[in-house]
């Protein structure tokens, strides 16, 4: 499945619009929907590739809100606020 997201493809590129291919959510998985990102000091440092092992392209900023929606049995009875 293909979703939108932020990221470079090098780094010396900035940050744009791409899209990354994701499986899709099986049995033991959350699927969120992400209403809010950012980014941290941490994350330029990985897109610029300052830190060792930075592979290309990387989508950054993990910090988000977002809505939760279970797939699975495993999941019942979780919920996010």
């Amino acid at each position: 499945m293909l979703v939108n997201a932020y990221g470079a493809y090098a780094g010396d590129k900035p940050l744009e619009p791409l899209q990354i291919t994701r499986r899709a959510p099986g049995a033991h998985d959350v699927q969120i929907d992400i209403a809010f990102c950012g980014i941290c000091h941490s994350d330029l440092h990985q897109v610029r590739a300052e830190w060792e092992g930075t592979q290309f392209p990387l989508c950054t900023g993990p910090r988000n809100r977002w809505p939760g929606q279970c797939c699975g049995r495993p999941c019942d009875g979780l919920y996010s606020r």
